[in-house]
């Protein structure tokens, strides 16, 4: 049973969480048991609920039903564990499964007669045993997401027996003890991709944080108004690693040194952090669809593909852990040709095509070199999120480039040909300047400005050459505009700002009575959780902001595993 509440806890902690986005604790809202032995009786009120599967006395089974309606639409759910207090053990060790009922009941009328058979049979969304009288997380996030998603309707969910030995009861919502009630935990995200940018002045300090991003991001790309090159870090580069674009220098550890959970950390190095310069940033979180970051090992033959993306890129970036450049591949780019982030302009046998679930890398070192290791970020070509295609350079100023289907907030232009670097603008550069990737101040006369369906060029040859060809990708964040779904009152569904989950009773005290948590990490404030009721009997906390927070759903998996460690195991079931 320990090792069954740790599992719920690290799959909490590991589930992303994002903004627009929660943690939700859900009281019951009604249950019953029906009882096959008195099939016309209602049992809506009882203390406890029963399980039983006898032939000869009758079976008695249990509804359950949450209210999921004050979770905003938009959100993915990640994972919902139902925990239940069982109060009577069956030590048969066979199990309780679980299945969506099918036809709404009420907690006053439900009986035995008519709603015994409103279930699908097919489909067993948890199962579990219960050999002691404790506290149990049942996994039912494949049948929470099917209410979510709206496949089916919520009329809850019925647990059924597979044992006639010994009738388990569980606490209901009408049990006495504050914290033993039917619970249900839901950890919900964005279903898109999420998009910031932003600026800071720098202090020289090393270890500062940028925060106000809004989310835990997945990339950062940072750029000064200094002759200093680009970096990237993501978050597959493992530690305080981080990649220059434009050098063919291996990652550094004196740029961006962590993502957190509201921004990143900076060294106090001038290429990210130089006293009194201003710093130009953009932040991406990646989703299923929309965004993908990951890693390989390259293998030194004449080519490998990279898969399981869930999508065919349509702009990608490669970068090596060896001393090589990053190299990036544009959706306009024909053949096996694509763009480092210097001067050098298209080349083969690198980034060599976009398949249908990844990419294709060449033989080339800059990609594939033998037992060294790689990391990426690809986009797919969609609609409101990144758009590439290329242009002619007329050499016009103030050259407007439409048709992208949104105003783009961060974008990369680059010509097909050598003798300058891609240029990039974030949104958060004022006025018409841009920058190259790697190196100088920022520039005037290049990509000039963002407009509302695209964005406006400069003159300069290194953007719009007379003759020159020019591919170009951007993005944008199609949750702009979008705000957090207030919370609902009293009695709906909540979200934690310190979501407790309770694990085992304390060390030299009644059962039941309260923990407080430890000083470090603060008191619950009232009425986050159903009633307060949830700080009973608190072993693990789990650090998260309230929903609608500028933050926003920010959980502290460091002081989860600090509670872990300090917990004493007889604290754990």
């Amino acid at each position: 049973m320990r090792k069954f509440f740790l599992i719920l806890l690290l799959l909490l902690a590991l589930a992303p969480v994002f903004a627009h986005a929660g943690t939700y604790v859900l009281p019951a809202s009604r249950d019953a048991w029906l009882d096959e032995g008195n099939p016309m009786n209602n049992f809506g009120a009882d203390p406890e609920l029963r399980q039983r599967d006898h032939p000869a006395t009758g079976d008695n089974r249990s509804l359950i039903h949450f209210d999921l309606s004050g979770i905003p639409a938009g959100e993915a759910v990640l994972s919902a564990y139902v925990r239940l207090y069982v109060t009577n053990a069956d030590e048969s060790g066979l199990p309780v499964n679980v299945y969506r009922v099918t036809k709404n009941w009420t907690e006053g009328g439900v009986n035995w007669n008519n709603s015994v058979n409103d279930y699908d049979g097919g489909t067993i969304h948890g199962s579990f045993s219960l050999p002691a009288v404790g506290l149990y997380a049942v996994d039912v996030t494949s049948l929470v997401r099917l209410w979510a998603d709206g496949v089916f309707s919520n009329h809850g969910m019925i647990l059924i027996a597979t044992s006639d030995d010994i009738e388990s009861k569980f606490a209901s919502r009408e049990w006495p003890t504050p914290g033993q009630t039917p619970t249900l935990f839901i950890v919900t995200g964005d279903t898109s991709m999420r998009l910031a940018t932003g600026t800071y002045t720098g202090n020289g300090t090393n270890n500062t944080p940028v925060t106000g991003v809004g989310f835990r991001p997945d990339v950062v790309i940072v750029k000064g108004n200094v002759d200093q090159p680009s970096i990237v870090k993501t978050s597959t580069m493992i530690g305080n690693l981080s990649k220059q674009l434009g050098t063919a220098s291996a990652p550094v550890t004196d740029g961006v040194l962590s993502l957190d959970a509201d921004g990143f950390t900076v060294s106090s190095h001038a290429q990210v952090n130089g006293s009194g310069t201003d710093y130009y940033w953009v932040a991406f979180r990646s989703a299923p669809d929309d965004m993908a970051v990951g890693s390989y090992v390259g293998n030194g033959l004449s080519s490998q593909d990279i898969t399981g993306l869930g999508f065919q890129p349509g702009y990608a970036i490669v970068m090596s852990e060896a001393p090589e450049q990053a190299v990036q591949r544009f959706p306009t780019q024909t053949g096996d040709s694509s763009r480092q982030f210097d001067q050098t302009g298209q080349t083969s046998n690198q980034i060599t095509a976009f398949i249908a679930d990844g990419f294709r890398v060449g033989s080339s070192a800059t990609v594939n070199m033998n037992l060294t290791s790689y990391h990426y970020v690809a986009w797919p070509f969609k609609t409101g999120i990144a758009y590439g295609d290329s242009y002619t350079g007329n050499n016009s100023d103030n050259r407007n480039i439409n048709g992208l289907g949104f105003q783009p907030e961060y974008m990369i232009t680059t010509r097909a040909f050598a003798g300058y670097e891609p240029v990039q603008r974030m949104a958060s550069m004022a006025g018409d300047a841009s920058s190259r990737a790697n190196q100088d101040t920022l520039l005037t006369n290049h990509i000039q400005s963002f407009l509302a369906d695209g964005f406006q060029l400069g003159d300069h040859f290194g953007v719009n050459g007379a003759g020159t060809p020019h591919h170009y990708i951007a993005f944008n964040d199609p949750n702009v505009g979008a705000e957090a779904e207030p919370l609902p009152g009293a009695g709906g569904v909540q979200s934690a700002s310190w979501l407790a989950v309770g694990l085992g009773g304390v060390p030299g005290k009644p059962a039941g009575e309260a923990r407080q948590p430890p000083d470090q990490l603060g008191q619950l404030p009232d009425g986050d959780l159903e009633a307060g009721a949830e700080v009973d009997r608190v072993g693990i906390l789990v650090r998260f902001r309230r929903h609608g927070d500028a933050a926003g759903g920010v959980l502290d998996v460091e002081e989860l595993a600090a509670d872990l460690a300090r917990a004493p195991d007889d604290d754990l079931l």
